[in-house]
């Protein structure tokens, strides 16, 4: 018979903190370090706690009152460690700190972080495509990496593996390949772009920085930069032939690793109407 009763190990071991999926698609709060995104996501934890200690002002808002050797003790960091995390939390507005007078801890207001169209567009695209799942009764000495949130990931062979591995890894990756592919061709981009981008998959699975759901992106939503069916006598914008010529040069060109795909996208498109405009004067 199944066991059906609840287990007290089993419930804690399921306890877990949670990370923001818009720390791994902003352009801000991914240059944060991971110790800065735990630690937010640490402290963001101890809510119910602080709830519990009255810490809370008069509009409601949920404080903390910790020193620093406190918050060292909770996050298990040293001085440096904890300087670096207080100032990237503060620099991205994710931290608040109140003084309460000499001699007295500071009120520590952990802030939500601010999630733009632009990184629910992502999110929702990144969970759209379907990650291939392996056969773990096949995989059990494979080394695996950890897939990184909102991001394409694909996985890596270990040299020291077997024939016998490295051939499931080889499956593993045909099948990402196959999905990756059918996830192109449902992008709303024109269907030469798609074309193209569909014969550079081996490419794209392997260099994340260049993501094209930023190009889908951009195409759909700077309606300032691009009208798909203008001629190519207005200078002021793109049309279709122009923007996929104009992101076919770009994906040649361009060097690796890419930091700012939608800052890199605008410069080319702008400089692409910049050449139109010249052409006409």
């Amino acid at each position: 018979m199944t066991e059906q009763y609840y287990n007290i190990f089993e419930e804690y071991g399921l306890k877990h903190y949670q990370l923001p999926k818009v720390f791994f698609t902003n352009s801000s709060y991914i240059k944060m370090t991971n110790d800065t995104k735990i630690a937010w996501s640490v402290l963001k934890d101890r809510f119910q706690l602080s709830v519990k200690n009255g810490w809370y002002d008069e509009r409601g808002n949920i404080y903390f009152i910790y020193t620093n050797d406190e918050l060292k003790q909770i996050l298990n960091v040293g001085n440096n460690k904890l300087s670096n995390i207080k100032k990237e939390l503060l620099q991205n507005g994710l931290l608040e700190q109140v003084r309460l007078g000499q001699g007295k801890p500071n009120r520590l207001y952990v802030k939500k972080p601010i999630v733009s169209k632009h990184d629910i567009y992502k999110i929702n695209k990144a969970e759209s495509l379907e990650i291939p799942k392996r056969d773990f009764k096949k995989s059990q000495n494979k080394t695996t990496r950890n897939t990184e949130i909102g991001q394409l990931e694909i996985p890596k062979q270990d040299g020291s593996n077997t024939d016998v591995i490295n051939t499931d890894f080889n499956d593993t990756d045909h099948h990402y390949h196959y999905q990756m592919t059918g996830y192109i061709w449902k992008m709303k981009l024109p269907m030469s772009l798609k074309k193209f981008f569909s014969e550079k998959v081996n490419v794209l699975v392997n260099d994340r920085t260049f993501d094209i759901t930023e190009i889908e992106y951009f195409y759909n939503t700077y309606t300032e930069f691009i009208y798909p069916n203008c001629s190519s006598e207005d200078i002021y914008h793109l049309n279709d032939i122009e923007f996929t010529k104009t992101m076919k040069q770009m994906f040649k060109k361009v060097d690796r690793p890419i930091s700012n795909m939608e800052g890199l996208i605008k410069t080319w498109v702008l400089t692409a109407i910049h050449y139109k405009m010249e052409g006409y004067q």
